[in-house]
């Protein structure tokens, strides 16, 4: 009862290109990067993919970024499932980041009622450091740790094309079953979480 959870969620799209350098960067050749690994096949294997190691050792680095999106989606989902619904109202307030970066204001007032907590002149200097509102979800704030981690200005003025750009990357190198999954996790997270709320980029 003393905790408030803000969960962040982000269309598959445009968490596929960080992941994927996360599969090829960080776990398991990063020395400072502190995860639980255990053995399987002889093959030492970050915790996140328990149940799904076969799948995890034949798929290369992008299709080992969907089928962790798609499988951290179905954890999170079936935990929120069990939670009390007084709890999942009062205390878990998640945002879409494609809603919060177009219009940030519905969902920090409701941060402020969830902490007790008010938007201050720092609240408003650092949005204005992380560019928001803007105009569409790519734009953003050049630092080099975000184009480290696969960020990109916007190649075009229409989100359906950033969609696009974004779905080319993933399609010139998955396969077939990998791209069917990211395609229905794109499909049910817009259902969820952008047509509903009349922000979804135009087709």
């Amino acid at each position: 009862k003393r905790l408030a959870f803000i969960e962040i969620v982000r269309h598959p799209l445009y968490m596929l290109r960080q992941e994927t350098l996360n599969m090829e960067h960080l776990f398991l050749s990063d020395p400072r990067h502190l995860e639980i690994y255990y053995t399987y096949k002889n093959n030492n294997l970050p915790y996140f993919v328990f149940g799904w190691e076969d799948l995890y050792l034949k798929s290369n680095s992008v299709e080992r970024a969907i089928y962790l999106i798609e499988d951290m989606t179905k954890r999170t989902e079936a935990f929120k499932k069990r939670l009390d619904k007084n709890i999942l109202r009062e205390q878990i307030i998640t945002i879409p980041f494609e809603c919060f970066v177009i219009n940030p204001w519905p969902y920090l007032e409701r941060i402020e009622c969830l902490l007790g907590a008010k938007v201050t002149s720092i609240t408003r200097k650092m949005m204005r450091r992380q560019k928001v509102p803007r105009k569409m979800y790519a734009d953003g704030a050049g630092l080099k740790i975000y184009k480290r981690y696969g960020w990109e200005p916007p190649k075009s003025s229409s989100e359906s094309a950033e969609f696009e750009i974004r779905r080319r990357f993933a399609a010139q190198r998955a396969s077939k079953e990998a791209m069917d999954v990211l395609d229905r996790l794109s499909r049910e997270y817009e259902e969820k979480y952008l047509r509903s709320r009349g922000v979804l980029h135009e087709k």
